[in-house]
């Protein structure tokens, strides 16, 4: 599963709210007989660097 995140701040100084960070996620799962577990887990920061978009590319490109 792919996804992207945000974490929001109260900003009471500004009356409302700010965007702290924003992130692209990837988890990986495996069904055990507890049920699903995560296997393996990525988060980058969409600070305009490569590794952020490369994580939501993958899950849109060719290897999806």
């Amino acid at each position: 599963m792919t996804s992207y995140s945000q974490l929001v701040l109260s900003a009471p100084d500004q009356n409302g709210y700010r965007i702290w960070r924003t992130g692209s996620n990837r988890w990986e799962f495996t069904r055990t007989d507890d049920g699903w577990k995560v296997t393996h887990r990525w988060n980058r920061q969409l600070d305009g660097t490569d590794e952020g978009r490369e994580v939501l590319a993958r899950a849109v490109g060719p290897e999806a």
